[in-house]
């Protein structure tokens, strides 16, 4: 297996090129803290709450349908992404073998609809989270700050982006089980278990938007494998990518369910989230603003 370098550049060079065999490294489950960590974020809270809030599901029946979506979705991300080692390219450079030079410019034309499309929302996010810690800063300049923060990160790179992850998955993911805790041992509404209930159009929408999801990542999942070994084969970097998409989606798609319901009917779901975990709610809208900077520099880095 190769080593890395010890004098490896601060800025990564192989942002589109083959990444040669020489220079090589990692480990498979660096891309489950990649993928853990990237998911622990507002924008999946937000969509989590739509559960309620919009498909009028209850907990029982919203936190299944959840699962069930992303643990289908989340096979195509892994499958993208254990091509990485094998290939050692980008995802979208890797489409030109299968839909040829031409037909790739059609993929690349949808997929960068979807780059813009999560940029926009998390920086959007972002700027309010900024404004929301700091009032006197207008929202045009937070939005302006975040977008700078995340452009930073995805020019420094792959190393970069997997460090912050591996921080990241600790952080975010302790603070999550805090907002759980919290919730959970403080008294919830009487209608916390019983407000919505089952429909079959709500219960499918809901599954259908975790496979969408996860498949939505599936443009770019291999620039984040590509560095690993070539001989690490296939299992691995499936497994972890698998894991770390899906735990991290299901964890924030329910935490976004359990905020909505723990506060009275309407509240917005950030609003939510900081209003039902008390005085922990100023501290993760602190961690969410750092997420949604370094989720934002995958989509530029992609």
């Amino acid at each position: 297996m190769s080593q890395m370098s010890k004098q490896d550049p601060l800025i990564e060079n192989h942002t589109v090129d083959y990444v040669p065999l020489a220079e090589r490294h990692g480990k498979a489950r660096d891309l489950f803290t990649l993928w853990f960590s990237t998911n622990i974020a507002p924008l999946p809270i937000v969509t989590g709450a739509m559960v309620v809030q919009v498909f009028h599901l209850n907990l029982f029946w919203g936190v299944m349908a959840i699962i069930l979506g992303h643990l289908l979705g989340g096979i195509v991300i892994a499958l993208a992404s254990a091509q990485g080692p094998c290939m050692g390219i980008p995802q979208m450079v890797q489409s030109r073998g299968q839909f040829g030079r031409y037909g790739a410019l059609l993929i690349v034309f949808f997929t960068a609809i979807i780059y813009i499309g999560f940029f926009i929302s998390n920086i959007v996010l972002a700027g309010k989270s900024i404004t929301g810690i700091a009032p006197s800063v207008p929202v045009p300049a937070s939005i302006l700050i975040g977008a700078l923060s995340a452009t930073a990160i995805g020019v420094i790179g792959y190393r970069f982006i997997h460090t912050l992850n591996r921080i990241g998955t600790w952080v975010m993911g302790s603070a999550l089980l805090a907002g759980f805790v919290y919730i959970f041992a403080h008294d919830v509404p009487a209608d916390f278990f019983s407000r919505g209930g089952f429909n079959l159009s709500g219960w499918l929408a809901t599954v259908s938007l975790g496979i969408i999801w996860q498949i939505s990542f599936s443009p770019y999942t291999s620039d984040y494998s590509r560095y690993l070994p070539a001989d690490i084969g296939i299992a691995r970097p499936f497994l972890a990518t698998y894991l770390g998409a899906t735990l991290g989606t299901i964890l924030s798609f329910t935490f976004g369910v359990v905020a909505v319901l723990a506060t009275p009917d309407g509240t917005e779901a950030m609003a939510a989230v900081k209003q039902a975990t008390g005085g922990l709610g100023p501290i993760l809208m602190v961690l969410f603003l750092l997420n949604i900077i370094s989720h934002n520099a995958l989509n530029l880095y992609g």
